[in-house]
């Protein structure tokens, strides 16, 4: 999506889009979750518990989604996104500092009005389950107003 955002060139909208959706197929679950592996052979799915040094996976979809959501208002990306935000309302609200990119992805891309609508619609998966919307779970920003300030302190010079 970057290269999109700078070029404006359709291929890599058009990447962004088989990347999205091979995302979606292998690694969604239906409640929203992303797993960390495609094995099949693990006791249990593995799913992200935070980022990291760099963006954790889910992290990285959920930017993917709503980027793409914003720009080309296909519901099944912005469906998928609230999905996801759902799924990881509490961990977000309890720990924003353990999402730090998730964080960002939702404050940066506001789909509450198109994840409305989303919402609303006929989806592609079954007619009993309506995805939630976005309002239930957004997510504040962390500006440096509401950190406690640093001290400074003195370092003592060692004589050798």
């Amino acid at each position: 999506m970057a290269m999109h955002d700078v070029t404006g060139e359709p291929i890599w909208e058009q990447r962004a889009r088989l990347l999205a959706d091979a995302m979606l197929k292998r690694f969604s679950q239906q409640n929203g979750a992303f797993l960390s592996s495609q094995q099949n052979d693990l006791l249990s799915a593995m799913e992200d518990d935070a980022d990291d040094v760099y963006p954790s996976g889910t992290s990285a979809a959920l930017d993917l989604l709503l980027r793409l959501g914003t720009l080309t208002k296909d519901e099944r990306y912005i469906a998928a996104a609230s999905r996801a935000l759902h799924q990881l309302s509490s961990q977000l609200h309890e720990h924003p500092e353990s999402w730090a990119a998730a964080v960002t992805a939702a404050n940066l891309h506001s789909l509450q009005a198109e994840t409305r609508l989303a919402a609303m619609r006929p989806q592609e998966q079954s007619h009993k389950r309506r995805p939630p919307r976005v309002s239930t779970c957004r997510v504040l920003l962390i500006t440096s107003t509401q950190l406690p300030p640093l001290r400074r302190t003195k370092m003592k010079s060692r004589s050798p």
